[in-house]
């Protein structure tokens, strides 16, 4: 080491050498060094070179990748209405809300219907046995709700006047419904031509009056059906229409 701090290297190149190469090592920190070469049998021969180190731009900080976003879980699958009391013979339809097609609803029992996976969200379920049951819809990602139906025997349907009705062509007639059956109720004669309904369209949202007139000589019958028709349940009065 010298006074100034450099280092002092002393090389003896063997003879007939004309290149000596040197590496020198800068200290951390250092921004240029100069290298002085002299010829030690005549010290007034130098050579200096200065070495400069390029300013160098410090690492940068690694930034750390975003965390991945979580994904959020599609809600799951839910059947309305969540339960049904239903008449056996009479059916619902349960709408799937949510969760992921395709579907399968199977009910506990009480039906012979089977839910085979579709992308349809209506599934209608047939009461065909008294008592409560589940019916159970898994979405494509195995996600579960249920609904319940509590299935009873039908109610007949109970009628002020339950015939014969005997009336004269032209004359008016009525018939109150007390209740039973699945409100509402519809009603039709067989032969058609057999009286004209004066109730018009021959529906009832409830229990009540309803009135039809005598038209065609002749014997037939009144039939009223529960759930707009549509249902099991139906209760025929016997009609004379006379002239």
């Amino acid at each position: 080491p010298c006074e100034d701090g450099g280092v002092l290297l002393s090389i003896s190149p063997q003879p007939g050498t004309a290149t000596t190469c040197i590496t020198y090592a800068m200290g951390a920190g250092a921004r240029a060094a100069t290298v002085t070469a002299r010829v030690a049998e005549n010290p007034a021969i130098e050579r200096k070179t200065t070495v400069r180190l390029p300013q160098l731009s410090p690492d940068p900080t690694p930034t750390a990748a975003p965390a991945p976003t979580p994904t959020a879980r599609p809600a799951a699958p839910r059947l309305v209405p969540a339960f049904a009391a239903l008449a056996v013979g009479s059916s619902q339809d349960f709408v799937i809300e949510g969760g992921v097609p395709p579907f399968s609803v199977i009910a506990s029992g009480g039906s012979s219907d089977h839910g085979s996976p579709s992308s349809s969200r209506v599934f209608s379920y047939t009461a065909e046995q008294v008592g409560e049951w589940t019916l159970i819809v898994t979405d494509a990602i195995d996600q579960v709700s249920t609904a319940v139906v509590q299935a009873s025997q039908a109610i007949a349907i109970q009628v002020s006047n339950p015939g014969p009705i005997v009336l004269d062509q032209g004359e008016v007639g009525q018939i109150e419904i007390l209740g039973g059956g699945t409100p509402p109720y519809a009603f039709s004669a067989d032969p058609s031509t057999l009286v004209d309904f004066i109730t018009n369209p021959p529906v009832l949202n409830a229990p009540g009056i309803f009135s039809f007139t005598g038209n065609q000589v002749g014997s037939g019958q009144i039939v009223i059906t529960d759930e707009d028709g549509l249902g099991t349940n139906s209760r025929s009065i016997a009609v004379t229409v006379q002239p």
